[in-house]
């Protein structure tokens, strides 16, 4: 009788044991964890059984347990338990793939002290078996474990499996916002040169053409004496434009174009509905099993949460954010230069206004010269012909109209994914 007890003790004692790993994992699902392995050690010991298999974490050597339900019914949760070990400060990413099985989460990351429990929900899809492969990536310090396992389960037909259920995952490209330029001009500075005026059997000084040796300049004159052996009373300054390489402007955050690529897919249990738009081809075939089902069309949400008013410095292999100050102080200045060149161009002018003019020469070429030579190229831009090309951080927000023309069993219906509105009209 005696041993009777102590048996039924012992029984209770493993029952409990079981029964907190159990509710460890129901509990902390998807979450950091930190388990004293001693504590369930000395559980497992005062049940008085050896035959267990201890879970003491070993450093960088990181392991992990898969259940997976064998037995399941179409359109009925079950749940897939994960168990990872042997790291006192671990990462574990894991990802399932299926195409006849739903699953909660498609990608789950935890970081686990020791041990960690993850739980996930699945809906098969399709009566009979079902296959699935998950990933594992578990990284502890310097080591690794990467591997792929294959698992399947055997479903049955629900009772009230009277409706396709289906689940939407959108598989995104390159994501950017093309902006058109505004108030563009060619970036550039002013030279100055001088010398004793080119005057014709009379004393009237030569054009600009024969002063400069170029049509493409200024010039102006100031009287003096040091020509005066040339029997020439003025001395002619030149003005040429010096081209940086670069042009400058704004971004049109008005007229802006999104540029995106993504694949759409709809897990059903008829198989998998595909479809590839972009901002090109706005409107696609939808396939199941290569067979036109239907048609999409995807419209942006909320491009605008991604427009910045930018100001340029660029040419084809470089461009340079520049702020609002140093874009008007540069504009303002050019303006000013060119407003005094064609007040004064092929004139006589005086010495207080030539030194006002050469001052601001000398101003523009410092603003030119410590753009182009100190500030920092933009990282995530570039120039396409007459576009400003940005990649955006994240992803768009889509609007997508499903049109199905095929009885699929699913219903008039609106579901979301990341931010994206998807609905689904069956004719």
């Amino acid at each position: 009788m005696r041993h009777k007890i102590q048996s039924s003790i012992e029984f209770l004692l493993i029952a409990s044991a079981i029964s907190i790993l159990c509710f460890t994992a129901t509990t902390f699902y998807a979450k950091n964890i930190s388990v004293n392995f001693k504590t369930i050690n000395t559980l497992l010991s005062i049940a008085g059984t050896n035959n267990y298999t201890e879970m003491r974490p070993i450093s960088n050597k990181p392991g992990f347990l898969t259940y997976f339900p064998m037995n399941s019914r179409v359109d009925n949760q079950s749940s897939v338990q994960m168990y990872v070990y042997g790291c006192s400060s671990g990462i574990a990413n894991i990802r399932f793939i299926s195409n006849s099985i739903l699953f909660n989460a498609d990608n789950v990351s935890i970081r686990f002290d020791g041990v960690g429990f993850i739980t996930n929900l699945l809906e098969p899809l399709i009566v009979g078996k079902n296959l699935a492969n998950i990933s594992y990536e578990i990284i502890c310090n310097s080591s690794v474990l990467q591997t792929n396992r294959t698992y399947y389960t055997y479903s049955d037909a629900y009772d009230n499996a009277n409706k396709t259920k289906f689940k939407v995952s959108i598989f995104y490209g390159n994501e950017s916002i093309l902006y058109r330029m505004s108030n563009t001009r060619i970036f550039s500075s002013v030279y100055d040169d001088s010398g004793c005026s080119d005057v014709n059997f009379f004393g009237n000084p030569y054009g600009v053409a024969v002063q400069c040796g170029t049509a493409n300049a200024w010039d102006f004159r100031l009287r003096t004496s040091q020509c005066l052996q040339q029997y020439v009373y003025t001395i002619t300054y030149c003005l040429y434009p010096q081209s940086s390489g670069y042009s400058i402007g704004k971004t049109e955050t008005s007229n802006i174009t999104p540029r995106y690529s993504f694949n759409l897919v709809v897990k059903t249990r008829y198989g998998n509905m595909t479809a590839r738009l972009s901002n090109n081809d706005q409107t696609s075939n939808v396939l199941l099993d290569g067979e036109v089902v239907g048609y999409a069309k995807s419209t942006v949400l909320n491009i605008n949460n991604f427009t910045n008013e930018s100001y340029l410095v660029y040419n084809s292999s470089r461009i340079i954010t520049i702020n609002y100050s140093q874009y008007m102080d540069y504009v303002q200045e050019f303006d000013s230069i060119n407003q005094m060149l064609y007040d004064y161009n092929n004139t006589q002018i005086s010495y207080p206004i030539r030194d006002l003019l050469l001052e601001d020469l000398s101003k523009l070429s410092n603003i030119v010269n410590s753009i182009v030579n100190e500030n920092v190229s933009a990282s995530k831009c570039s120039m396409d012909r007459t576009h400003y090309v940005c990649n955006i951080d994240g992803n768009f927000d889509y609007i997508i109209n499903i049109t199905l023309n095929k009885e699929l069993g699913i219903t008039n219906t609106t579901t979301y994914y990341n931010g994206s509105v998807i609905k689904m009209v069956v004719k």
